[in-house]
């Protein structure tokens, strides 16, 4: 079967995935930068608002910028550009009308948050200064899912993971030398945040000048619009807080510092899941203009297709992960290092992640979003005990076990799900090669670390281990042949080199 979409995927995957590594490498930075200079009592409150701001950033946009991806894409698919920029333009009034109020909301009750809650008064004026960047990160959020609806994922990477993370980096080298410490890291952050909306809404126009022209009237779909939307808007409120209300609930149990290791060892194991979030957002748009047309197996091929890419990226990451976790955590600080095995559990929920590839957007971008919803109302119960039950004793620990639980379940329940209602699955017989191939470069890593790199420093050791472990992986991986598709992949590649 001849698949025309594969360049498309290829192409702006790798666009995405270049930018997903800048982008997260500056966030990383930029975190790794905070914790080192404020410690890890004040990274946990820092961490605390940050994983509060998120949570609200998620409510502002009603799961909208999700309908902008699904409508923009199938009324551009048809070419009726009225109702392209009426879904934008009504998505965009909505949600700064609800961000608007969840920053009153956010400033108004932010002493009780901080106090009664958390025991943290120093987190009340975090608060306050995060609560004027959701206004401009959820209007950005709608301008860039609407430049991905036309199958164009560089401006989403440019503004999310290159413009705003750059910002931040840059900024906060000056808010250390004023010496404004924790509130300058915040006031940072929403500069950068204003400053991407207005980049993204150039990009918007850029790729679909029709949105400023007055000429062309608007069509406004409402009901389909919210239809769609409104339970994607609790199946991502309720996914997040699966991922963040283990943060809550150890800032509530336990103390700022154990907030702040946690964080450390959550956001770098969260550096797996980069080349599923940058296929996922090239994927969307085609699952739901494949199933539109009704060309379920092309659809089918291109899932497994997509999903032995995912798993064959990011399974080295995972092993260099695991086996250098002690050495990458002490980038953070010596003290973050007691988070070692907290970054284990959650580096092996993200790898099964990752394994099951795009599970999540195909049950989305087929219109099935009841579904979504269902699930993750029963996982988000399942979290909510997991964690009151465990967080209390084994703090970090129990946080790291309470996650990976939430995030193997979700997606499992998911491959079912895909199975039963659409009779398609992720895997293909060759799915053995990336297993093979780094079942072989651990057992080779092994002696190497123990008997030749042992004595390095360890920043050295992280370097020299993981490019060893990477050689050695893509070795195996050619040996065992590849396929025509992952062919095209390489050739891309080496074109863009010799340009």
């Amino acid at each position: 079967m001849h698949f025309p979409e594969i360049s498309t995927i290829v192409k702006g995957a790798g666009i995405g995935f270049m930018g997903t590594i800048a982008g997260t490498g500056l966030k990383y930075l930029f975190e790794l930068i905070v914790a080192r200079n404020l410690g890890a009592d004040l990274f946990g409150v820092f961490f605390l608002g940050f994983t509060i701001f998120k949570l609200l950033e998620r409510i502002s946009t009603l799961g909208l910028h999700n309908g902008v991806l699904r409508y923009v894409s199938l009324y551009r698919g048809v070419g009726d550009v009225e109702r392209m920029k009426g879904t934008i333009l009504l998505s965009l009034r909505i949600v700064i009308a609800v961000a608007i109020g969840i920053a009153a909301f956010m400033v108004l009750l932010s002493d009780t948050v901080a106090i009664s809650v958390f025991n943290q008064p120093s987190l009340s004026m975090l608060l306050k200064i995060f609560a004027i960047g959701i206004i401009f990160t959820a209007i950005t959020e709608i301008f860039v899912f609407s430049t991905q609806a036309f199958q164009v994922i560089k401006y989403k990477a440019i503004v999310r993971m290159l413009f705003e993370p750059g910002l931040r980096i840059l900024f906060i080298a000056i808010a250390f030398f004023l010496l404004w410490r924790l509130n300058g890291v915040v006031f940072v952050f929403d500069v950068s945040l204003v400053l991407g909306s207005i980049l993204s809404f150039y990009y918007l126009n850029k790729i679909f000048p029709q949105i400023a022209d007055k000429k062309i009237h608007p069509v406004y779909e409402g009901k389909r619009l919210l239809s769609f939307s409104w339970p994607l808007f609790f199946v991502g409120f309720f996914n997040l807080i699966l991922v963040q209300i283990n943060t809550l609930m150890l800032g509530y149990f336990k103390s700022s510092g154990e907030v702040g290791i946690y964080g450390a060892a959550q956001r770098t194991a969260f550096l797996i899941i980069i080349v599923l979030g940058s296929f996922n957002d090239i994927f969307a748009p085609i699952i739901s203009d494949l199933y539109n047309r009704k060309e379920q197996e092309k659809l089918n091929n291109l899932f497994k297709i997509v999903t032995k890419w995912i798993f064959t990226a990011s399974l080295p990451l995972f092993l260099i992960l695991v086996l250098f976790s002690r050495e990458i955590l002490g980038l953070w600080g010596s003290e973050y290092t007691a988070g070692t095995v907290c970054l284990v559990i959650i580096c092996v929920a993200q790898l099964i992640n990752c394994s099951v590839g795009s599970v999540g957007y195909m049950i989305m971008m087929t219109g099935r979003t009841k579904v979504n919803l269902i699930n993750t109302l029963a996982m988000f119960v399942v979290t909510i005990i997991a964690g009151l039950i465990l967080i209390p004793r084994y703090g970090i620990l129990g946080a790291a076990f309470s996650t990976a639980v939430s995030i193997t379940f979700i997606n499992l329940i998911s491959l079912v799900e895909i199975y039963v209602i659409l009779k398609m699955h992720p895997y293909r017989l060759d799915f053995y090669k990336p297993v093979l191939s780094g079942v072989i470069a651990v057992l080779a890593i092994f002696p190497l670390k123990k008997f030749i790199f042992h004595s390095l420093d360890p920043i050295f050791l992280l370097m020299a281990g993981s490019a060893s472990l990477l050689v050695i992986y893509a070795f195996f991986i050619l040996l065992l042949k590849i396929e025509k598709e992952e062919k095209i992949i390489i050739n891309r590649i080496v074109s863009k080199f010799k340009k």
